[in-house]
């Protein structure tokens, strides 16, 4: 991430959370304007792409929380 941490460690967490909310805003946006412009298999592709995105989501909270709790550890 570009915020650097040691230096504005209060606003982290809010930073990271708007993040997060605007990356899911902007994934709703965009299923918004596939499922306009049409998609052969509308379930399918709604079911794909939120997966996909909850892995994602999973994955950077994990590294994350393993980056925060080794540096907590120092």
């Amino acid at each position: 991430m570009a915020i650097s941490t040691a230096n504005n460690r209060d606003k982290f967490v809010e930073f990271f959370l708007a993040a997060v909310v605007i990356r899911l805003l902007a994934s709703v946006s965009f299923v918004g304007c596939a499922l306009y412009l049409g998609v052969k298999s509308i379930r399918s592709f709604i079911i794909t792409f939120f997966a996909l995105y909850l892995f994602y989501t999973f994955f950077e909270i994990f590294g994350l929380y393993r980056t925060l709790r080794r540096n907590s550890e120092k």
